[in-house]
């Protein structure tokens, strides 16, 4: 069997270009690791202040859900932001300011295939969720008024419902989270 030069020339290019295709499809099924630099405090919740340690993917929802309110509160601020509530979407494109300031996500949360974000705005309202893909990882929520800088963060350390979840009483991070 005889390969022309065509054929050849096909085979050397499917040789160097399928490897480099599997590495980037397989990149982008990585899990999302928390940013350098950046550290999760202990969360305590309930009346008693019982503390709960986060695995690393429950580390990156909940500076996802922090990152987002974050986002959410500049955007609302009239004085210095938007003015309104902004969609997930636009939180990941980027939102420009009067200043000429892009605020959003340096991450997209879709690429976080341990959870499912998704941002519900009702009036001047919103809630914010990360929803785990399966049952072993905590949920997170976090509701209220980003305009007003109030709001109320919760968790549900034995997973996606909601309903169960109860507030986190302290809590925090240190780091750039995925804020732009």
């Amino acid at each position: 069997m005889r390969l022309r030069g065509r054929d050849a020339l096909l085979a050397l290019v499917l040789s160097l270009v399928i490897p480099v295709f599997c590495q980037a499809q397989a990149a982008g099924n990585l899990p999302v690791p928390v940013p350098a630099g950046t550290t999760v405090d202990v969360l305590t919740y309930g009346p008693d202040d019982t503390s709960l340690t986060l695995k690393p993917a429950e580390q990156v929802a909940f500076l996802f859900v922090y990152a987002i309110w974050d986002l959410e509160s500049d955007c609302a601020s009239t004085s210095s932001g938007v003015g309104r509530i902004c969609s997930l979407a636009e939180l990941v494109r980027g939102v420009k300011l009067p200043d000429g300031e892009t605020i959003g996500l340096t991450t997209d949360p879709a690429r976080d295939r341990n959870y499912r974000y998704d941002v519900t705005i009702i009036g001047d309202q919103c809630i914010i969720r990360a929803l785990p893909n399966d049952r072993t990882r905590a949920g997170f929520a976090a509701i209220g008024a980003p305009g007003g800088f109030s709001h109320s963060f919760f968790i549900n350390p034995q997973g996606p419902d909601l309903i169960r979840a109860v507030k986190i009483t302290g809590m925090g991070y240190s780091g750039k989270g995925f804020k732009r």
